[in-house]
């Protein structure tokens, strides 16, 4: 099989190739960094600047079998201080994924990763795919967009479907919870977190988002679908953070919610 992965130097993204590489899949990396990512066998490397406005060329005389689009702004803080380009990397690049694939590459099968912030604050648990969705800020907002899209592509029969990412974490992903808090038991006294710990996330593996796409592409149906990808388990910031208090032999009594750490 020939998979392309946009966005394949992110943390998923890099997950995604060393995956389907690994299980004698060819990779077709497409990344705004190509220099970064170490060529190998049955890797072809691709370069995506945000100055190209088609992504057709990608495609041509390519025979991709399954392209996931893995590309995307990080986190909801980049999206509030720079929403053109979360715009255009949430939104604008799967628009122009899916007019690739229809004018150039009709057997292509899309996999768009969005995100579970198209839920904003859920009214009830465990969340469905057909629960309203009532984003809440710029990130999740224009990963819904990207989702009214895909739909549409479907309905005009676009093998394509989005898989709405819960909580991803594991090795290499930074700037998110486990890495924050991994961070601050290695050098900070006090192990400051905002909220009260109650507050609860669906934690999946990258592992696991890889061998869902995989299965996926085998067996799903691709039709401009919406599908939540988590683990349906329900977990609180404070026993997460008790976990790493214990991994890192560190007291309860080092863990402060909603307040500033004393000087």
């Amino acid at each position: 099989m020939k998979v392309m992965i946009i966005g394949a130097n992110g943390s998923i993204g890099r997950r995604l190739m060393s995956y389907f590489l690994t299980s004698g899949h060819k990779v077709q990396a497409v990344t705004t960094h190509p220099e970064l990512i170490e060529n190998q066998p049955n890797l072809i490397i691709s370069s995506l600047t945000e100055k190209e406005k088609i992504l057709s060329r990608l495609f041509q005389d390519k025979d991709v079998d399954l392209c996931i689009n893995a590309s995307g702004s990080p986190t909801v803080g980049f999206s509030l201080q720079n929403p053109e380009e979360d715009l255009y990397l949430n939104h604008e690049i799967p628009k122009m994924l899916l007019e690739a694939i229809s004018s150039v590459s009709p057997g292509t099968k899309l996999i768009n990763f969005s995100s579970a912030a198209v839920y904003g604050n859920p009214t009830r648990l465990p969340i469905r795919e057909d629960d309203l969705i009532s984003p809440i800020s710029p990130y999740g907002t224009h990963k819904a967009m990207a989702e009214s899209l895909i739909n549409e592509a479907g309905l005009k029969g676009i093998s394509c479907v989005s898989f709405r990412i819960f909580s991803a974490y594991g090795s290499g992903l930074k700037k998110q919870l486990f890495w924050d808090l991994a961070r601050k038991c290695e050098t900070e006294e006090k192990i400051a977190l905002h909220g009260t710990g109650q507050e609860s996330r669906d934690f999946i593996h990258m592992d696991d988002i890889c061998a869902i796409s995989a299965a996926y592409f085998e067996k799903g149906t691709f039709d401009g679908s919406m599908i939540n990808i988590c683990s349906s388990e329900e977990t609180t910031i404070r026993q997460v953070a008790l976990h790493f208090l214990e991994e890192f032999k560190r007291d309860e009594s080092d863990l402060l919610f909603n307040m500033e750490v004393p000087r």
